[in-house]
């Protein structure tokens, strides 16, 4: 089935469902039926709208939901839509959230539904699966058509590229961000200035802070601090 076709089919049928659901309430919850008279008996015009208006007066609203209503005789009600209940209502309703979030690639959790019986550590698997599958995705489309509309062929050639940092919404805890920090700068991978400017400190003075300072038991004795490549 064609995609575009499948999503519109979830989006028409998250719009029936939630007109359903107005249209049901709107009505006092309660199912629609026929006023039919019983064998034998006919009503004529002005019989007919006075029971209509009888029975909108005594039926029809939230303020009438589970009352009894005593018909005139020989006149029946039998009912014809089913209960939401029956529809179950609810239930489609939220498929449809997963159907619609289905087609943008998008987590329900992303929309604040919950899937059943979440930990916070599966919501956090989450979110980082919305960054891989879905933010990822729109980066590298984003990124390459700026590279095309706005980069010309010598800056290209020059080796400029463009490139979205999303480091900040993969910000995890501030124990997990340290140990990263901490990892890198014995690894020699950034400096102690660029881990405080990735946290919002202000750098440091000590010169020594803008030198790559790889840990002496990871890459021996005789490894010097040195500058970060330009």
């Amino acid at each position: 089935m064609p995609t575009i076709k499948a999503a519109r089919n979830a989006l028409g049928l998250a719009t029936a469902t939630e007109t359903y659901g107005a249209n049901l309430f709107k009505n006092g919850a309660k199912p629609g039926g026929i006023l039919s008279p019983s064998s034998g008996t006919v009503l004529n015009p002005e019989q007919v709208r006075e029971l209509t208006e009888f029975w909108n007066s005594q039926a029809k609203g939230v303020g009438n939901a589970h009352k009894t209503i005593l018909l005139p005789a020989g006149v029946e009600f039998n009912p014809l839509a089913s209960t939401a209940n029956d529809a179950q209502w609810i239930e489609a309703r939220r498929y449809q959230i997963e159907e619609v979030c289905r087609f943008f690639r998008v987590s329900p959790t992303k929309v604040f539904q919950s899937l059943g019986s979440q930990s916070y550590a599966s919501v956090e698997q989450a979110h980082i699966a919305h960054d891989q599958d879905t933010d990822a995705h729109w980066h590298a489309r984003y990124m390459q058509s700026a590279e095309k509309a706005l980069l010309t062929d010598a800056e290209r050639a020059a080796g400029l590229r463009v490139t979205i940092d999303n480091r900040d919404f993969l910000r995890g805890t501030a124990k997990e961000r340290m140990e990263y920090y901490k990892n890198g700068i014995a690894s020699g991978i950034f400096t102690r200035n660029e881990a405080r400017e990735m946290e919002g400190f202000d750098r440091s003075d000590d010169p020594t802070a803008d030198l790559l300072t790889p840990a002496v038991n990871l890459f021996g004795p005789n490894k010097q601090p040195q500058a970060p490549s330009e």
